[in-house]
């Protein structure tokens, strides 16, 4: 951003029903709007508020409702300058679970739900309901030897009702806090995400569980 009121766009070519991860790294702020606009440039077709916290730290899911060429607005609205990344990924079709929030698969406290990365840039959702002051625990266990890394690492990450801020959590450290698991006390009732994924880019099937703790 060369000064205050500079305006960087970007355009892309994007297949229906397909996800993109827009991942964005800034050296003032990772809470800048960032705007996709449809193929005419003027009419926005969703707006994100980037988070530090979100997921990788900073990779945003979408799924584009037309083939079409879509276009990208980076803006400081307060004004703040310097340099910035902006990285656009694909992702795959026919995925099991949703890259986003939105379409979550649904957890029953207790039973088990199988999963699968099917692509390096696979983001699995899931939600469940908690109760405000009750202990939980989500984990996810996966068949080591069908991954492609020689040490795999995927992981759970937890999002609170308003599906942005990670929630405050014991990760197990006996893991390399890899997150296969996660414990922590609800603060306020509601529904909680669960995002399984792999910041290496593992692929394979996993189970995801959530479940309450005395």
């Amino acid at each position: 951003m060369n000064d205050p009121s500079d305006k960087d766009y970007f355009r892309f070519r994007a297949d229906a029903d397909r996800t993109y991860n827009i991942r964005l790294n800034h050296t003032t702020t990772y809470h800048q709007p960032l705007t996709i606009f449809s193929s005419d440039g003027v009419t926005p077709v969703h707006e994100f508020f980037p988070s530090g916290e979100h997921v990788t730290g900073s990779f945003i899911p979408w799924v584009a409702p037309e083939s079409n060429d879509y276009y990208i607005l980076f803006h400081s609205p307060d004004g703040d300058t310097g340099d910035y990344n902006l990285l656009l990924l694909s992702g795959g079709r026919g995925d099991d679970h949703a890259d986003e929030s939105t379409a979550s698969t649904s957890l029953e406290l207790g039973l088990s739900v199988d999963g699968m990365l099917d692509h390096e840039n696979d983001f699995d959702y899931f939600v469940f309901p908690a109760r405000a002051n009750s202990r939980y625990e989500v984990s996810v266990d996966y068949e080591e030897s069908s991954f492609e890394a020689p040490e795999p690492d995927p992981r759970v990450s937890l999002f609170g009702p308003d599906d942005i801020n990670t929630e405050t959590h014991f990760t197990a450290s006996s893991q390399r806090q890899s997150g296969k698991y996660v414990q922590w006390q609800a603060q306020e009732s509601g529904n909680y995400y669960v995002v399984v994924w792999s910041p290496q880019g593992d692929l394979g099937p996993y189970t995801v569980t959530a479940k309450t703790r005395n």
